[in-house]
């Protein structure tokens, strides 16, 4: 596997080389058959998560790696330029952990932490509904006290991921403050009060994408993470880190898109030489390596201001998204042009590339809405 690296050399934190090692020893090869299976298999989840994965930005007094975000998007993009689904997969737990660690109990930390990092836990995200997204003023899904604990639950929600299996559910809910978010855990499994299933996809596969509908279900040993009435600050905090992870994909697939690029140019003829030897080559891969050498230093400006509690923090992550979403699509498009009809063929890499670079314009933030976002806030710093 041809490797394009345009980040500067420096020293690469454990967890991830131990999570490069298992990629090569476990991964590589198989990606095509999981994704046509929609399915990543057990064995590589609990070797990730032996491998620290799930725990990368979890704090060490926790049972976590403790590398920050800038670390994280190191493995992360590891991760997503074999598969976006194994990348997705631990975003929901450094999801989990964020929320925790910045807006949790000592007691909260104490109980649910190390199981995040560990995955004895299986975290979840949740804050779409059928006719919510972005429009957090539409979210409906209601939770009222029961006075034998916990809290009643009625709704429904879409798009969790991790939604299926999750035993540590982190939700956004409304309740008579405003809305709030909500730690549910649970057991695994339906009831005639919660329903669940899988949403079917074209890409992003191999990750569990949820929908759920609540009538009236107790949820005993529901907690309020932070203040009630204020969840939308709790979860939409926890999303800049998400955005990263998104970066992460988008960058793991420009870099793949490169890659496949430069190997198709070296090895497919035109006359009497290879399609590397054409200018018009040449310049599309340049204008790839360009759009991956600046979705990069952007993703990594934004880690930073993560780990440093940046003000800016919120609109880099948002434009890191942005960006590493549109070089993830564009260079998609463009090594399949490069490898023409080579790339239309089912279980074709570039083809799952196309088809997972759509997801990113979508994740954590509709990308339009963030445009909206930075837009309105130009000139106001």
């Amino acid at each position: 596997m041809t490797t394009i690296d345009v980040r500067p050399s420096s020293t690469v934190p454990a967890p991830v080389e131990r999570i490069e090692q298992l990629l090569v020893r476990s991964v590589d090869g198989h990606v095509e058959t999981w994704d046509a299976e929609d399915q990543l298999p057990d064995a590589v989840v609990d070797e990730l998560a032996a491998a620290g994965a799930f725990g990368l930005t979890v704090g060490p007094e926790h049972g976590g790696a403790g590398i920050g975000a800038e670390g994280a998007l190191e493995a992360w993009r590891r991760l997503a330029r074999r598969w976006i689904a194994m990348t997705g997969l631990v975003n929901t737990h450094a999801l989990a952990g964020a929320i925790l660690q910045t807006h949790g109990t000592v007691e909260q930390q104490r109980r649910w932490l190390p199981g995040i990092a560990s995955r004895q836990l299986r975290a979840s995200f949740s804050i779409t509904e059928p006719q919510a997204g972005s429009d957090l003023a539409q979210l409906a899904l209601a939770a009222t006290p029961h006075p034998d604990g916990g809290f009643l639950l009625s709704g429904e929600k879409r798009w969790i991921a991790g939604g299926m299996s999750a035993t540590l559910p982190f939700a956004l809910v409304r309740t008579a403050e405003g809305l709030t978010c909500l730690a549910i855990p649970r057991e695994p499994g339906w009831s005639a009060t919660w329903e669940g299933g899988l949403i079917d996809k074209p890409g992003y596969r191999g990750v569990e994408s949820a929908w759920w509908r609540l009538r009236d279900h107790h949820a005993p040993a529901a907690e309020v993470i932070g203040e009630p009435g204020r969840g939308a600050r709790v979860m939409l905090g926890a999303l800049n880190l998400g955005r990263v992870n998104v970066a992460a994909r988008g960058l793991g697939i420009a870099e793949r898109a490169v890659e496949l690029a430069l190997e198709e140019s070296r090895t497919r003829r035109i006359g009497d030489g290879p399609l590397l030897d054409q200018s018009h080559t040449r310049i599309r891969l340049g204008e790839m390596r360009t759009r991956l050498m600046a979705a990069d230093a952007l993703a990594r400006r934004a880690a930073q201001a993560i780990d440093a509690d940046d003000p800016e923090a919120r609109d880099l992550c948002a434009a890191a998204k942005v960006a590493a979403a549109r070089a993830a699509r564009e260079n998609a498009e463009d090594a399949s042009r490069l490898a023409a009809s080579r790339s239309y063929v089912a279980g074709c890499e570039l083809d799952r590339l196309r088809r997972d670079a759509g997801q990113l314009a979508i994740g954590e933030g509709a990308e339009d809405v963030l445009l909206l976002t930075l837009g309105g806030r130009t000139g106001r710093a």
